[in-house]
């Protein structure tokens, strides 16, 4: 992707030049958690356009940035892989019409861009409608493993990110983790070595501990390690944003992974409460994998020593960590539950547990012969920085 640097901040001037300030990406899942980790974490540059990410279908969420991103003055940046995610192609149906309104059909076309696999239904949508730009990314790069392509790179180049000193640093990481490398010099490996050592002796929650400006990063491998490495009724189970204090106690299931700030231009985090909890975790003899970062433009070779450790670690598990078996299967109960929807005007719905109930509805699960090893509680809310 270095050889696409000099062509994307072309087009981010472009975008500039027009008058649009502002950009709001359209996704879902692997197609928009790398771009909010960057616009959380690396430094922006002078006139950046405000990058923005919509992925929640919650309706005040989309209400809301409906309102505060016109046509005008924004661009919509359309992000799917395989062109056909229900999500993105909701929020672009939206947004689309509202832009129409305001712009014409005529000249709507210039607020959006797609982000997508050659050939797919985005692509071809994106010719028809005059999109301004369909970028195409490379068809074998999975959507979880796709922050260094252009699902990261396009919104990046729009804050005005260096994006050189990005690919730089995942390129450093690279080179780092070759075959030919010993392993104490491998960070990816050590990395994977580690994830699945611990999770074969019983420390399968991983637990992210993430200091500014690193704090999203969690974010992103949450979804790369619980859609790789979490399948078929195994794996590891990633815990992220977890609060940690002294009066913590946590079992002798978890294993910690703590970014670590070093030197250079984030030296002074490294004195911060992460760092402090990371100590204070080996302290108590729990197991602790550090992860130097030097700058915040060293989240390219995160991102780079995560999917690689990923990979590692699926082949010492003996789980494929590229197919999505779970995730197919959502899309295409998700597209069923629509398309009855559509016939027959009646959205069915699970049974409802009434707050007042839920006590006791956990209770006499977690008590049963088949008592889960852990509980996910799914809240469908607006998203908040709460």
């Amino acid at each position: 992707m270095r050889t696409q640097v000099a062509s994307l901040h072309t087009f981010a001037a472009s975008v500039r030049s027009s008058g649009r300030n502002q950009a709001l990406l359209l996704g879902m899942g692997g197609s928009s958690l790398a771009a909010d980790v960057m616009r959380h974490t690396l430094p922006c540059g002078r006139d950046a356009v405000e990058v923005t990410v919509l992925d929640s279908t919650h309706p005040e969420a989309v209400k809301a940035l409906l309102a505060s991103h016109e046509p005008s003055a924004s661009v919509y940046l359309v992000s799917s892989k395989s062109g056909t995610t229900t999500e993105p192609l909701c929020f672009q149906e939206t947004f689309w019409t509202h832009a129409v309104k305001q712009l014409g059909e005529a000249q709507a076309g210039d607020s959006f861009v797609a982000i997508t696999d050659s050939g797919s239904k985005l692509a071809v949508e994106a010719a028809n409608r005059g999109y301004r730009r369909a970028f195409i990314n490379p068809e074998d790069i999975g959507g979880r493993y796709s922050a260094l392509s252009f699902f990261g790179l396009v919104p990046a180049a729009l804050m005005g990110a260096d994006l050189e000193a990005l690919l730089a640093s995942a390129a450093d990481a690279m080179a780092k983790c070759q075959t030919t490398t010993p392993l104490h010099q491998n960070p990816g490996a050590q990395l994977g070595l580690a994830l699945a050592e611990h999770a074969r002796a019983g420390r399968n929650k991983l637990t992210l501990l993430c200091p500014p400006p690193f704090e999203r990063f969690g974010v992103w491998v949450e979804q790369l390690i619980a859609e790789s490495l979490g399948k078929y009724g195994g794996g590891i189970l990633p815990v992220e944003g977890e609060q940690i204090t002294g009066e913590t106690r946590f079992g002798d299931d978890r294993f910690y992974v703590a970014i670590e700030p070093v030197t250079g231009t984030v030296d002074q985090l490294r004195g911060q409460s992460h760092a402090t909890h990371a100590d204070d975790l080996e302290a108590a003899g729990l197991p602790v994998f550090r992860m130097p970062v030097s700058r915040p433009e060293d989240l390219g070779s995160l991102f780079f020593i995560w999917e690689f450790a990923t990979t590692v670690a699926g082949a010492l598990l003996g789980i494929e960590p590229f197919d999505q078996p779970n995730v197919e299967l959502s899309k295409v109960l998700t597209r069923k539950v629509l398309e009855t929807y559509i016939q027959s005007g009646i959205l069915e719905e699970p049974p409802a547990v009434l707050a007042a109930n839920a006590a006791d509805a956990l209770r006499a699960r977690l008590a049963g012969p088949l008592r889960p090893d852990y509980v996910a509680i799914q809240a469908y809310l607006n998203p908040s920085s709460a």
